[in-house]
């Protein structure tokens, strides 16, 4: 006989998890160690081996009591998970009670499909309320409906706490990094993507006569490598680092170099790939010392600096990376991660190290101590705040960590702003991670994800070449699995001299006829497109202009009203435009909420909406021009 609560249960959540559905709806329970009973207050309660899986008192009164210790329960950005679904007690006081949305998570699967069966659980039925089984929909789940704000609570009952103690830790865990996956994809995109895809273009003139590098492709085998990045590490090492200068290649990410220059120590490589001005960070040391390794979405200052060679790093499936690649004829995958570090570990690997150190890759904070005392971010420090019982990120001295945000570029006011979001940023998302000798200490959801990061990398990299050594010498920090912990000292203690070899020789090599045609097929589309964005600004001026005199919808207007939805379905619908798509995409979300309706209420409401489009549409007429810019200065550097 059909079981109707089980199937309108299942039918819920097919609304959101088609998968899980199927799951529960096609399992099979074999020999079921799960069943029913009843509180002292007459609620019924689920046992699993005879162990009551709510309180036998109360189910009810338990489930407010935990709710009871929950913060901020008016929140609407946080995520609330409850390990664990029970006969839903729990689920249903929290989604009466508090706001944002709320993640079920439950590990026992016969559990699912018995309590499923019995009762139609309220909290299933609201929009904010999902289930799941297993961590990838969990973690997809997180990743989808957190943002660099969003707060993440756990609860769950005692029989959960001592039954699945271990499994509790894991999906903390996988609820935090899902968090950080989220930060650091919303930080390399959403955020910065208008940026960066104008740094593109307006870099391509330097990206046609740089080398690529994958041509330098094995050009130091046999040799070592020094990847320094920006963690406390780095200064402990400092001295030997300057000490053994001749016995490794250096490739140093950005935030290092004031470091490096207090100890004179000059390295091979600089790394830096953010479409944010980074330049102030290297103003230390002059840039023709130094090979620059960087990103087609780089800051345009750093492409400007004269170097001994820029080298192009253009990791794919980022921004319009894909089709820069293409115009360059390069088919190899690159990735960057959006992390300079992973970019510099990277880099050593394709120039064929066989031994490659890490150093000041730490990706936890040692001694209070977030940045190595030197860089940029030295004035950070993470302390154990014992009145909220928890960590938190400070600057020692605030002012002087504005101060280091200012540059050419970045007014006061900017730096300010700059160094307050990265604070409460940074306190948002602490973390904590095994450290190489087993403890557990802070760090960042990101830092986390670059940890996975570097362990997956390491994998790879063995893989390809078993023969190499890989080897962490960033004493103190977190554990990065496929790296062996060694101080630098002894890492290097056999190590012969290495020379820095002359790369100033390498021209890029690519089809020119092939890049040139790329480029006047973009400058094709974009031209086209930009003549539509025009149109409509030119039917707003006039609709605002009419609005202005008149001051009431005349039939002119509404006839204009029509023309001007007609442009904008026009220019929303070139995202199907596979030339361009990527390139407008991120631009076209800003039409999203604001599309003309037929109806408007009065003459002010229409007026405001049509501002609002106007507003967006001359900022994307800007963009595209400083695209076609970007084209036509590039071509003089492919023909």
């Amino acid at each position: 006989m059909e079981n109707k609560v089980s199937q309108k249960n299942i039918d819920r959540i097919k609304q959101y998890d088609s998968n899980l559905a199927d799951i529960i709806l096609t399992a099979k329970i074999e020999k079921s160690n799960i069943s029913l009973g009843q509180t002292e207050l007459g609620e019924y309660n689920i046992f699993v081996d005879n162990i009551p899986l709510h309180s036998p008192k109360g189910a009810v009164e338990e489930a407010k009591n935990i709710v009871s210790r929950i913060n901020d329960k008016e929140n609407p950005n946080a995520i609330r998970i409850v390990y664990g679904l029970g006969l839903g007690y729990l689920a249903d006081v929290m989604s009466e009670e508090i706001k944002g949305k709320l993640i079920i998570y439950e590990p026992n699967l016969d559990l699912i499909k018995i309590v499923l069966s019995l009762a139609q659980i309220d909290a299933l039925y609201r929009e904010n309320v999902f289930l799941c089984h297993d961590k990838k929909k969990f973690k997809e789940l997180i990743i989808k409906y957190s943002d660099v704000d969003t707060i993440l609570t756990i609860s769950t009952l005692p029989f959960y706490k001592n039954t699945y103690n271990d499994d509790i830790v894991e999906t903390i865990k996988t609820a935090q990094k899902g968090k950080g996956e989220r930060n650091a994809s919303e930080n390399t995109y959403m955020e910065t993507a208008p940026l960066a895809i104008r740094n593109t273009f307006q870099n391509l003139k330097h990206i046609f006569k740089a080398p690529n590098i994958l041509e330098f492709k094995d050009i130091y085998k046999g040799k070592t490598a020094l990847c320094l990045s920006a963690g406390p590490s780095s200064r402990k090492a400092a001295q030997v680092i300057k000490d053994n200068r001749d016995k490794f290649i250096i490739f140093a990410v950005n935030p290092i170099i004031k470091l490096l220059k207090e100890f004179d120590i000059l390295p091979d490589f600089v790394v830096g790939i953010e479409s944010r001005d980074f330049t102030h960070q290297i103003k230390h040391l002059e840039s023709d010392k130094y090979y620059l390794i960087t990103e087609a979405f780089s800051c345009i200052q750093s492409r400007e600096l004269s170097t001994l060679k820029t080298i192009n790093y253009i990791s794919k499936e980022n921004y319009i990376n894909y089709w820069v690649c293409d115009c360059l004829g390069i088919k190899e995958s690159l990735k960057s991660q959006g992390t300079v570090s992973y970019a510099a570990l990277m880099s050593a690997y394709i120039m064929g190290f066989d031994k490659i150190i890490l150093c000041g890759q730490d990706l936890a904070y040692q001694d209070g101590k977030c940045y190595a005392a030197g860089s940029q971010y030295e004035e950070l420090e993470c302390v154990f705040d014992d009145e909220n019982k928890k960590y938190v990120i400070r600057a020692r001295d605030f002012d002087k960590y504005v101060q280091s945000f200012v540059s050419e570029s970045r007014t006061y006011e900017f730096a300010l702003k700059a160094a307050n979001y990265n604070i409460g940023f940074l306190n948002n998302n602490l973390y904590t991670v095994k450290g190489q000798n087993g403890e557990y200490i802070p760090t960042q959801t990101g830092y986390a994800l670059f940890i996975d990061w570097f362990s997956d990398a390491a994998d790879e990299m063995k893989s390809n070449k078993p023969e190499i050594q890989l080897i962490n010498s960033s004493e103190g920090g977190a554990q990065i699995d496929g790296f062996e912990n060694m101080p630098l000292q002894e890492a290097i203690k056999d190590e012969k001299p290495v020379k820095q070899l002359d790369l100033t020789g390498y021209y890029p090599k690519f089809d020119k006829e092939h890049a040139l045609k790329k480029v006047n097929v973009m400058y094709e589309n974009l031209s086209k497109f930009l003549e539509m964005l025009k149109e409509l600004d030119e039917i707003a001026v006039k609709m605002l202009k009419e609005l202005k005199i008149k001051k009431i919808i005349t039939q002119n207007i509404l006839k204009l009203g029509e023309k001007h939805k007609e442009c904008l379905f026009k220019i929303l619908n070139e995202k199907n435009n596979k030339e361009i798509r990527e390139i407008i995409l991120v631009f076209l979300n800003d039409y999203a909420n604001i599309i003309q309706g037929s109806d408007c209420p009065d003459v002010k409401a229409y007026a405001e909406m049509l501002e609002e489009i106007k507003k967006v549409n001359d900022s994307l007429i800007e963009n595209v021009k400083i695209f076609l810019q970007g084209l036509a200065n590039s071509k003089p550097f492919i023909s």
